[in-house]
């Protein structure tokens, strides 16, 4: 089963100490995330990445990082602070380095982060939680503004008529309901299917 999230995919990193020599795509993907097998190698999988992001050294926290180098590249997983990696600082030992470590000490070059891994999409950008209560009523309110129906000091504007502010006001909130209902399913479908 995929790892619930980042935080979930992190803990469960943190929770080896030692794992086989050259097998980082194999712990970043199997023992963080729980993502089938797919590719062979770490490079081999930043190359399979649908959802890149080259040369950004500001990866979210869960996230697949890459490096080129050697036959096979090497994959590790972001903590929030820093990499976790297999032999980084020595061999058959995780533990965790700056991002810059393994260009430093193993000469290889950073390639990214990736949102999917093996083909499997682990991090949502937005985060977990990107529809909040308070983001649907900014949205609202802005949209409400943008019909015209509101100034932006709350009051109805020039020639509104509170019974039509009334009605977009309501068909607003269905549109709110709506955006909730949907975000209820999305997530009902990625916990069955992960």
């Amino acid at each position: 089963m995929v790892a619930d999230g980042p935080n979930d995919a992190v803990a469960n990193g943190r929770d080896v100490g030692s794992y086989d020599s050259g097998m980082c795509q194999k712990y970043v993907r199997d023992q963080c995330w729980r993502v089938p097998s797919l590719y062979g190698s770490a490079i081999d999988a930043w190359n399979g990445a649908r959802f890149k992001h080259p040369g950004d050294r500001t990866p979210p926290k869960g996230a697949p990082v890459y490096y080129r180098g050697g036959n096979y590249g090497h994959a590790v997983i972001w903590v929030g602070d820093n990499i976790r990696s297999t032999d980084c600082t020595s061999a058959y030992d995780v533990s965790e380095a700056a991002i810059s470590w393994v260009e430093n000490n193993w000469g290889y070059t950073y390639l990214g982060w990736t949102e999917d891994i093996n083909g499997v999409t682990v991090i949502h950008e937005q985060g977990d939680d990107d529809v909040k209560e308070e983001d649907i009523a900014k949205i609202a309110a802005r949209i409400n503004h943008t019909l015209g129906d509101w100034n932006s000091d709350g009051e109805l504007d020039g020639d509104t008529k509170k019974e039509d502010a009334d009605l977009a006001d309501q068909r607003l909130r269905q549109i709110e309901n709506v955006v909730r209902n949907i975000k209820a399913d999305v997530d009902k479908i990625l916990k069955a299917v992960t």
